[in-house]
């Protein structure tokens, strides 16, 4: 298994690129919602999303391409983009305090 994962990386590190683009997007929210893997439901963990107003907990193109605005530099791009929250525990109080993500730099390679 070493040996593929290795050759794996020999193989990717080969392939090189030149064409990328940066976008930067700011938090739209801290959700409770994973549209992919459970959709319409209450997700089990916090999501920080950026990008489109479009974001629900049922996620498709359709809503995606009825977003109005966007957090992201670039105004077409009505994506979304979500990560797990980051969250910490106070040792003295055991409360959750999250260290909410607040820009994101999305990279799309080509």
């Amino acid at each position: 298994m070493r040996q593929f994962i290795n050759a794996f990386f020999v193989l990717c590190s080969a392939y090189s690129t030149h064409a990328f683009f940066i976008l930067n997007c700011e938090l739209v929210a801290l959700e409770r919602l994973d549209p992919i893997v459970q959709p319409g439901v209450v997700s089990t963990h916090v999501h920080a999303v950026m990008g489109g107003s479009g974001f629900a907990s049922v996620y498709n193109y359709d809503a995606a391409r009825a977003a109005k605005c966007t957090t992201c530099v670039v105004n077409v791009d009505k994506s979304n983009y979500w990560v797990p929250d980051v969250s910490k525990i106070s040792i003295s109080s055991r409360n959750i305090h999250s260290c909410a993500l607040r820009l994101a730099k999305i990279t799309y390679t080509l």
